[in-house]
């Protein structure tokens, strides 16, 4: 791959057998050699933002990952953008002697990335890495540019189960083991798959649970739980948890339509499902069920 990677200009996908051929703006198409990670990408929306339609088989926009760290969670890659179909000659040994052969492919051509020059000293917009149903959120560390004026794309993973504190589950309640279980698993399947509002909404179903059975009350309303909380012997000191919980309420507030529109708030973002992450993790914390 890097013997060849000044030509990787074009990326191809071979209709037929699946393979990835990269090649330069002139010339044969080369197949890649390991079969490489090539995920659909997305941006987070912004303004002057140009959208690439997905086609039936692949995504507008691609991300071919040239390195990945998973101690550091960093990952290196190019983004291509396009996905038209189009005939093109192909060589699967790098242009050895009567290695040619015309193919139909779904062509994507790097993407120039060009508006994020535009944004300057502005948050530059979340990445999504994978199919709708099971995509990663990162986020962008750096754009560097190399020598053949490549952009190489620096991504961090955006969300992390470090978020969910080490439970001590022998501190946990019984009879309400099994629901707490279910309810982080509720929450840490959100995380990595879902978008901000189903965040928030798994973990005031988790702070509702263990409130209401802090004031021996289940299924009570997690406002009326709160202040019930805050007069419980168990809750009356503990200001964090109160005012953790209440976020987290807030939050969910927020996510519905007539709530939004009445107090003109601005939509729930990555950071407000981080904010209500870690206060679930600092109730957690708080009521001694982790460490």
């Amino acid at each position: 791959m890097a013997s060849i990677i000044k030509e990787m200009y074009y990326l191809g996908i071979g209709v037929k057998d699946g393979q990835i051929y990269v090649g330069g703006k002139v010339g044969l198409r080369h197949r890649l050699y390991p079969y490489p990670m090539l995920l659909p990408l997305r941006f987070e929306p912004f303004e002057g933002m140009i959208d690439y339609p997905d086609s039936r088989d692949f995504a507008g926009r691609l991300f071919l990952e040239d390195s990945f760290d998973p101690v550091t969670r960093v990952r290196r890659g190019r983004v291509y953008s396009g996905g038209h179909a189009t005939r093109a000659y192909v060589s699967e040994h790098n242009g050895l002697a009567g290695d040619k052969a015309s193919m139909m492919m779904y062509e994507y051509q790097r993407d120039p990335l060009h508006k994020f020059k535009e944004l300057h000293g502005a948050r530059l917009p979340l990445v999504y890495l994978g199919s709708e149903d099971f995509r990663s959120t990162w986020r962008i560390v750096d754009i560097e540019q190399d020598s053949n004026d490549t952009f190489v794309v620096v991504l961090k993973s955006y969300r992390s189960l470090g978020e969910i504190p080490e439970m001590k589950w022998e501190e946990v309640p019984t009879e309400i083991k099994r629901q707490v279980e279910e309810r982080i698993e509720d929450v840490e399947v959100s995380i990595n798959r879902e978008g901000p509002k189903n965040v928030i909404d798994r973990c005031r179903d988790a702070v509702g649970l263990i409130i209401g059975h802090l004031i021996q009350s289940p299924g009570k309303d997690l406002n009326d739980a709160i202040d019930a909380y805050s007069r419980h012997e168990s809750g009356k000191h503990k200001k964090l948890v109160q005012h953790a919980s209440h976020t987290i309420r807030i939050l969910h507030s927020r996510g519905k339509p007539n709530v939004e529109h009445k107090l003109q708030t601005p939509p729930l973002v990555e950071e407000d499902a981080q904010l209500a992450v870690r206060c679930f993790g600092t109730i957690l914390k708080e009521v001694g069920w982790a460490n």
